[in-house]
């Protein structure tokens, strides 16, 4: 999502659901095997909730016009639009907003002071890492922003040279191509930048699966009948091993070759040509320097920023840590295993009456509904129930208010859209209705798992389509360190520092006692 998306998305009268849903669909990264609980949107979540000051879902006239209202010049050239000003404005309330409400607690302070206003470890972490990420999507925001601000007053600069009367005609040629050759470079550059930080991200993410399979192998039995498993899993492992390798390689080149045209950049000396220019027209010269601060200044503004936002992250990744060392020293939840996991059942009538009580209100036609789902997908409808009692409470409108993730298995807006609807429209439908996305998402997420239709899944298994549908084929999901397990600490049931299947089976069982 960048700038300019956002800034005309933003307008008096939009609901936070419509926000996020007009977010999602310019997010054109997404695709159908996402989890539900990615999405880019969560920074536009956070802006919304900075504008909505009286908390009623709806941006009004004069919540819209306090943004506007950032940049005092907004309207005098006949339009009535954001500007980069009002934006960077609201980028900055909201990382004053988090700075306040954190910067001054220690670690220790910050969780003492969360768990003394009723908060439980598990939620306390949730919402700091939510601020971690939306201080993250506010630092790519800032420096799109600043990008496109330079390259404005860049071409200000451009347009004064190449109109001016009193500048030699082969000087202007001269300058204008440099212009064109140094920006060719730089979208070369930053597309090599941009392979750099994916293959960056699949590095990380192909290491911690490399991680979780070595552990898996380190836990299979020495006896004859595990040969055969420790033999197909080192063979997925120097396959991970080898796709590691490319990636790494792949993002050696990119850097190297941004590097390589840095220097080609550097070497075009544009500033020799401009200087030449400036000493030929003292008028000109006053114009193009001033405007040339403006570059500096607008630099420096953004690398402040972007710096203030670093440094929040780190206080932020400091309390996030010290909160999942304080649930690793909580008891260990105590295991449970539902008579019902023994054979899959798809019994309507006995789903009904194990279900009615905790769930009240749900149709007939839910039931028969959920037992056919339940059926095509493989699994026990006990465990389909229970993991969206365990998301949702089984409610079709259940909305998550920080980052919009709506209905029996809290859709995100991306994954809404990817599955050919959105979250206004997922809330209101009824639960029966809803158990069509259901179907759709854990069908998708299934098959981009590697697993064959017809194949049967345990609990963990669909938990884990929801949690990281890229891992459900692993029996160890996270490990302590990585990313995953620092945002969902909570998860780790027995606190053996891994997040496993079996950890997350016991979450669906709990809410099928």
């Amino acid at each position: 999502m960048d700038i300019e998306s956002l800034k005309n998305i933003i307008r008096a009268g939009i609901t936070k659901e419509e926000f996020l849903d007009s977010c999602a669909n310019n997010d054109k990264d997404k695709n159908e095997s996402v989890s539900i609980y990615e999405s880019s949107s969560i920074a536009p979540a956070a802006i919304f909730d900075e504008l909505d000051i009286n908390k009623d879902n709806k941006i009004d006239e004069n919540e819209f016009n306090n943004l506007k209202n950032i940049n005092k010049t907004d309207g005098e050239d006949g339009t009535n639009i954001l500007s980069e000003d009002d934006m960077n404005g609201l980028y900055n309330n909201i990382s004053k907003r988090i700075e306040e409400e954190y910067s001054t607690e220690t670690p220790e302070n910050a969780y003492k002071k969360a768990m003394a206003e009723g908060l439980d470890s598990n939620t306390f972490l949730s919402s700091i890492t939510f601020q971690i990420s939306t201080l993250e999507g506010l630092i790519k925001l800032r420096q799109d922003s600043s990008d496109r601000i330079i390259k404005q007053i860049q071409g200000r600069i451009d347009d004064l040279i190449l109109k001016n009367n009193n500048t030699n005609q082969k000087l202007k040629e001269k300058y204008l191509d440099s212009r064109e050759k140094i920006e060719k470079l730089e979208k070369k550059s930053k597309t090599f930048e941009e392979q750099a930080q994916n293959d960056s991200e699949s590095i990380e993410d192909l290491t911690q699966n490399i991680i979780c399979l070595e552990s898996e192998i380190k836990a299979i039995g020495e006896d004859e009948n595990s040969q055969t498993e420790i033999k197909d899993k080192n063979k997925e492992l120097n396959k991970l091993n080898k796709t590691l390798n490319k990636f790494n390689s792949s993002y050696k080149s990119a850097v190297n070759s941004k590097a390589e045209i840095n220097s080609e950049i550097k070497s075009i000396n544009l500033n020799e040509i401009l200087n030449e220019i400036k000493s030929n027209d003292s008028t000109l010269k006053n114009k193009i320097e001033i405007l040339e601060q403006n570059i500096e200044t607008e630099k420096d503004s953004a690398k402040q920023d972007i710096e203030n936002y670093q440094n929040q992250i780190n206080n932020l990744t400091a309390i996030q840590e010290y909160t999942v060392q304080q649930i690793q020293a909580e008891p260990a939840a105590s295991e449970y295993f539902d008579s019902d996991m023994e054979t899959f059942s798809y019994d309507s009538k006995a789903l009904k009456e194990k279900w009615q009580k905790k769930a009240p209100g749900l149709s007939d036609g839910f039931y028969n509904k959920a037992t056919e789902v339940a059926k095509r997908v493989g699994c026990d409808a006990n465990v389909l129930m229970g993991l969206m009692m365990s998301e949702s409470g089984l409610k079709a409108g259940a909305v998550n208010k920080s980052s919009g993730a709506t209905g029996l298995i809290q859709f995100m807006p991306a994954t809404a859209r990817a599955l050919g609807t959105s979250t206004s429209a997922l809330k209101q439908m009824s639960a029966e209705q809803q158990l069509n996305y259901v179907e759709k998402y854990l069908q998708n997420a299934k098959k981009a798992a590697g697993f064959k239709s017809g194949d049967k899944l345990d609990a963990g298994s669909m938990y884990t389509l929801v949690f990281l549908p890229a891992f459900a084929k692993r029996n160890v999901l996270a490990t302590k360190g990585d990313k995953y397990y620092r945002a969902n600490a909570g998860l780790d049931v027995n606190k053996d520092g891994s997040i496993t299947k079996s950890d997350l089976a016991q979450r669906v069982y709990k809410y099928m006692k």
